[in-house]
C-alpha cells in the first residue's frame, strides 16, 4: 500500500476572461484570459513567488493554462497539464447566462 505524503497544496483559479466579464456559463470551452485576468494572475505573482511549492499543475483549458504560464514564467517552475483537471461539461447549458442571471439562487448544502 502507498502512503501518501503530506505536502502543502495551494490552488490558484484562472484569471478573468471575457465570458466571466459577461457571467456566461463555462466548462470545457477554452476561453482566453482578458486585459484584466492576465492582470490579476501577475499581480498574485509576487505573493505565490514566496511559497514554497516544486512545479505547477494546471488543466489544458486556454484559461488555466495562460495563468499557469503567467505563473511559471515568474516562479520559474516546471509547468504539468492535467487533462483531468478540465471544468465540468455543462451541454447545451455552455454559453448562456448563469442560473444566477436567470434569477435562480444556486442550491446550497451548507
Amino acid at each position: 500500500m502507498k502512503t501518501l505524503v503530506k505536502k502543502p497544496f495551494y490552488f490558484v483559479r484562472h484569471g478573468r476572461n471575457d465570458w466571466n466579464e459577461r457571467e456566461l456559463c463555462q466548462g470545457f470551452t477554452a476561453i482566453p484570459l482578458n486585459d484584466s485576468g492576465c492582470r490579476e494572475i501577475s499581480g498574485a505573482c509576487p505573493f505565490i513567488q514566496k511559497l514554497p511549492f516544486e512545479k505547477i499543475v494546471s488543466s489544458p483549458l486556454k484559461q488555466a493554462l495562460q495563468s499557469a504560464q503567467i505563473i511559471q514564467k515568474a516562479c520559474n517552475k516546471p509547468l504539468t497539464i492535467v487533462d483531468e483537471l478540465k471544468g465540468r461539461h455543462w451541454g447545451d447549458v455552455e454559453c448562456n447566462p448563469t442560473p444566477t442571471q436567470w434569477g435562480m439562487k444556486l442550491h446550497s448544502t451548507t
